[in-house]
C-alpha cells in the first residue's frame, strides 16, 4: 500500500503513480543519487525546496529552489540538497545537512508527515568548533527538528 503522505501532500497520490510508471533505472546510480522526478514544493525555515520522490523505490530528497540569505551567504545555491532518505512504511529516515561556514555536515533524522501534509522530521544535530570545522557532539539545537509546509498546486 501506498502512504498516502509519501510526498509531503496527500493530494500527490496521482503524481506517485505516474512517476512510478516512468521512473526507471537502477535504486542508487554510480555517484549519484536516488533517480526521481520533482513531486511537489515546500517552505522550510524561510527556504522555497524541491521534493524529489520515486515510489518505486521508496526514496525521497529534498533540495533547495531559493534558500533564504543566511543559507545563500553560507554558499547554499538552488540544487543544494537538504536531505536524502528512505520510507519505510509511514516513517522517513534521512540523512539531513547542516550548513555553516564548514559547509554542510550530513546528520540522521526520521519522522513523518501529518494528515495536512506537513513533513516534520527529528534528530541529533552536529555541534561543529567553528575554529577547526569539527564535530564535537550532537544535540538538540535549532537544526533538530526540521518542518516541511507543503505547497498546494501546480509545479511549473
Amino acid at each position: 500500500m501506498t502512504h498516502p503522505l509519501f510526498a509531503v501532500a496527500a493530494i500527490l497520490v496521482a503524481i506517485w503513480t505516474a512517476s512510478a510508471a516512468a521512473d526507471s533505472g537502477p535504486l542508487v546510480p554510480p555517484g549519484g543519487l536516488p533517480p526521481a522526478r520533482e513531486t511537489s514544493r515546500a517552505l522550510h525555515n524561510g527556504s522555497l525546496v524541491a521534493v524529489f520522490a520515486s515510489p518505486r523505490t521508496g526514496t525521497l530528497r529534498i533540495e533547495y529552489i531559493a534558500p533564504r540569505p543566511a543559507l545563500a551567504a553560507l554558499g547554499v545555491i538552488p540544487g543544494t540538497p537538504l536531505l536524502t532518505g528512505r520510507w519505510t512504511r509511514d516513517v522517513l529516515s534521512a540523512t539531513a545537512y547542516v550548513f555553516s561556514v564548514c559547509g554542510p555536515i550530513p546528520y540522521e533524522v526520521q519522522g513523518a508527515a501529518d494528515a495536512t501534509g506537513i513533513l516534520t522530521l527529528q534528530g541529533l544535530a552536529p555541534v561543529i568548533n567553528p575554529d577547526t570545522c569539527m564535530v564535537f557532539g550532537q544535540a538538540w539545537t535549532m537544526n533538530s527538528v526540521l518542518t516541511f509546509l507543503p505547497i498546494r498546486g501546480e509545479l511549473p
